[in-house]
């Protein structure tokens, strides 16, 4: 039954992505447009960067939020679980495509010490 299990979570845990959020991704409105897979799992920091609103957006009609890496500060964010086949649906969101944002794979602590690898922009 033991054994049953870990491969059951280890099955399901290839299927779905962890996703730290720091901007309009806080909600779950706006995640959900294109990514209804999306569920909130908790929340987690980025240490040893910064938030920033350093490039402007016609369709949000000014600046809109990004990460710079900066030594000695954090950004607080969302961390949603998202199912795999709705990993090129984040990516076109985030405009990557463009060239807007660059996925990046980071390690964010949540509360208690636990660190995780998530996707970010």
């Amino acid at each position: 039954e033991i054994v049953v299990d870990t491969i059951m979570s280890a099955a399901v845990s290839t299927l779905t992505f962890l996703y730290f959020a720091y901007g309009s991704n806080l909600l779950t409105e706006r995640i959900h447009i294109n990514n209804p897979s999306a569920v909130r799992v908790g929340i987690g920091k980025l240490e040893d960067y910064r938030l920033d609103f350093d490039q402007s957006s016609k369709k949000w009609h000014g600046a809109v939020a990004t990460i710079v890496p900066e030594r000695g500060t954090d950004v607080w964010g969302a961390l949603w679980e998202l199912s795999q086949e709705h990993l090129a649906s984040l990516d076109r969101q985030e405009a990557v495509h463009l060239r807007q944002y660059e996925p990046l794979n980071v390690t964010v602590e949540k509360p208690g010490g636990t660190r995780v690898t998530c996707r970010t922009y």
